[in-house]
């Protein structure tokens, strides 16, 4: 995951390898639980803590 602004700063590579490697690096990584539904999300890669993110449930009564 990426945003469209952070992305704008990669228009410019002619090399297409040293683009996707500089790009991963700038990439958040996003994991979805399909148990409980949580979205785990590494902002610092893998070997920092990710943050966890739990659904909201709207109470429709």
């Amino acid at each position: 995951m990426i945003s469209d602004v952070e992305l704008e700063n990669y228009t410019s590579y002619t090399d297409a390898e040293q683009f996707y490697m500089d790009l991963y690096k700038e990439m958040k990584i996003v994991v979805h639980c399909s148990n409980c539904g949580r979205l785990h999300i590494f902002y610092d890669g893998f070997d920092k803590a990710q943050v966890i993110y739990k659904l909201e449930v709207e109470n429709n009564s």
